[in-house]
């Protein structure tokens, strides 16, 4: 004869299932939680201990404690929070992305969710990581990069038994000289253990974006820092503090038509209004119209514009706009070496954690030999300078 089952037993039934779900969300939990409380108030208000430990399991998992009852619940994200929180000694190997590195002491830990977050912050405030091309290299030793550069050459008709031409068809190569890449650190932040148990507060995506904002300031800087000293002027800027149409078209101009037909601007976001702030003399309509690509990068006479807030601004002497093949200016990345860092007894006596990020990164712009007699520089991008 089947037993009946109560309302209550119903309700925790009921509960266990979404807990023993594969991919357990934040609204299971909250099911969770409303289900238990109608079990408690057929109790009168009493939790029984089953109510207590399925309540315990669910605080653990959002908290990032591992329990045997809690650690199905949020499986890999569970293992990043616990080690966050200082519970967690070393990543499981079997747990660990492509992109990870630890230490013995299990002090490095970038699962590839939190190296995505990193990057998209990157480059969401500065753009020059959405146009640099990134490499890799295994070690930080002093490299060089190759450049194979053959934009003076071209094919020709040779007349039939006719020998083909053996001189002045040289491949022109050059190399991108890196020095041994230094280490960027986005500096300590530190959190109390009780608020990193309590909070509920998403660690991986407020650090990212946190640690990116401070590299990608620090590291932003220093590119473009690179990128202009190592471009040409193209255009000498009438004003101190404007340009015209015709000086943004002779920027263009200005460059060699190998590397302007995938030419892009690069400036900050002042300087992008001044330009669209352009009015004719006579009608007033703007002459450069506010328009923007397929993928939302705006545009200039067609061309898409990167904008750094680095890039100096329209002031005396400033190179404040740059055209060219920006894809030529190169970072390269020392493999595993971004990476996170938990501090967890170095604040101890005050009941603290601090985490700090790691990134070793420098960049460089590709730039072929001079060539030519007299030589000239064929830089793949130039600016304007102000007066």
């Amino acid at each position: 004869m089947a037993t009946d089952i109560s309302p209550r037993e119903k309700l925790l039934a009921e509960a266990s299932s979404l807990c023993n779900k594969s991919h357990f969300s934040r609204e299971d939990a909250s099911k969770v939680e409303n289900l238990i409380r109608l079990a408690d108030a057929i109790d009168g208000g009493s939790a029984s201990m089953e109510v207590r430990r399925v309540k315990l399991a669910l605080h653990d998992a959002f908290a990032g404690i591992r329990t045997p009852d809690s650690e199905h619940l949020l499986g890999i994200d569970a293992e990043f929070r616990e080690y966050i929180f200082g519970g967690l000694p070393v990543v499981p190997l079997e747990r660990r992305a492509q992109s990870i590195t630890s230490d013995s002491a299990g002090g490095y830990l970038v699962p590839q969710p939190f190296r995505r977050v990193l990057e998209q912050s990157l480059k969401r405030y500065d753009q020059i990581f959405d146009f640099a091309t990134r490499i890799e290299s295994a070690t930080g030793n002093a490299t060089n990069v190759p450049i194979a550069d053959d934009t003076s050459q071209q094919a020709s008709i040779v007349a039939e038994n006719a020998l083909s031409a053996t001189t002045g068809t040289e491949v022109s190569f050059a190399a991108l000289a890196f020095g041994k890449t230094p280490t960027w650190r986005s500096g300590l932040v530190r959190g109390s253990r009780e608020w990193s148990q309590d909070s509920g507060v998403d660690v991986e995506s407020s650090l990212a974006d946190l640690f990116a904002l401070r590299i990608a300031r620090g590291v932003g800087s220093s590119f473009i820092s690179t990128l202009l000293s190592s471009s040409t002027v193209g255009v000498l800027a009438g004003s101190a503090t404007a340009v015209t149409g015709d000086e943004i078209l002779n920027l263009m101009g200005s460059l060699d038509a190998a590397y302007a037909q995938r030419g892009a601007f690069l400036m900050n976001f002042s300087s992008l209004l001044s330009l669209w702030k352009l009015k004719a003399a006579t009608a007033g309509s703007y002459l450069i119209p506010a328009s923007v690509d397929s993928q939302g990068y705006p545009t200039i006479f067609t061309r898409r514009v990167y904008l750094s807030p680095s890039m100096p601004g329209m002031t005396t002497g400033n190179k404040a706009i740059a055209f060219g093949d920006l894809s030529r200016f190169v970072r390269r990345d020392v493999q595993n070496s971004f990476a996170l860092r938990t501090y967890h007894e170095r604040y101890a006596e005050y009941y603290q954690i601090a985490w700090e990020m790691f990134l070793r990164t420098d960049g460089g712009l590709l730039i072929p030999d001079p060539s030519g007699s007299p030589a000239t520089v064929l830089s793949p991008v130039r600016y304007i300078q102000m007066a």
